[in-house]
């Protein structure tokens, strides 16, 4: 039976008129199997945490080995570039590849901001709101329209 039915179960039995003794018998057999299905979930999530942290370590992992593939693709690029021009050939090609040494689109580089005419900036504004600041606030006592401090429950496992 699941945790659910177990719970329905537990509830009907609770709202159920009988004697004492076989309403506390029942109401602690149904106790019982919730401890017991309480039990498994809090391995499951024990199980799943421990995945969890191996997955991040596995990113991470990954992560690297992508960034020394790419910068090893990088230093091979840079290293038949530069060979290609050291020897003035802009094209070379193999049976399997081509490779042409050309001019990039123009892209922009600014050498003095301080020297850049007005009309070419934009005023970008970012509504931030301090929270830590409004909670501190509220918390104090004092009325903030538009916030309130909220308390929710969690479930702690240990």
């Amino acid at each position: 039976m699941n945790l659910y039915d177990l719970t329905s179960n537990w509830q009907h039995v609770y709202d159920m008129d009988l004697d004492e003794d076989t309403w506390l018998d029942t109401l602690n057999s149904i106790d019982e199997e919730i401890d017991i299905k309480a039990n498994n979930i809090g391995f499951l999530i024990q199980n799943l945490t421990a995945d969890v942290e191996g997955y991040k370590k596995e990113e991470k992992r990954l992560a690297d080995k992508r960034r020394v593939a790419e910068n090893k693709i990088k230093s091979l690029k840079s290293y038949l570039q530069d060979n290609m021009e050291r020897l003035d050939r802009k094209k070379v090609k193999t049976d399997l590849f081509s490779f042409n040494i050309q001019r990039n689109a123009p892209s922009l580089q600014l050498t003095d901001e301080q020297l850049i005419p007005q009309k070419y900036y934009t005023v970008e504004t970012v509504r931030k709101y301090d929270k830590q600041a409004i909670k501190d606030d509220l918390k104090a006592g004092q009325v903030i329209n538009g916030a309130e401090l909220k308390t929710s429950q969690s479930l702690r496992i240990r």
